[in-house]
């Protein structure tokens, strides 16, 4: 499979997964691409490990908010 593909895949399948890509791609079309297909974020290759922390750490606050909200929601509705 294709990158891309794979995540389509990835984001259709695990809604709720903080997804952030990593290509050799690095152009304006792919990186738009890759967030329309559910990446939290976009990194052109090479990256040093050190500069992959905090888009990681921020794909995955921004899922654990996301995720509290519904929860809020779901029980502002049973109220």
């Amino acid at each position: 499979k294709t990158g891309a593909a794979l995540l389509a895949t990835l984001s259709k399948s695990f809604q709720d997964m903080a997804i952030t890509t990593v290509s050799g791609n690095d152009d304006l079309e792919t990186a738009t691409f890759a967030m329309r297909q559910g990446a939290d974020d976009y990194l052109g290759k090479p990256v040093p490990i050190s500069l992959l922390v905090l888009p990681v750490e921020k794909a995955l606050l921004r899922r654990a908010l996301v995720l509290e909200n519904r929860t809020y929601r779901v029980h502002l509705r049973i109220w």
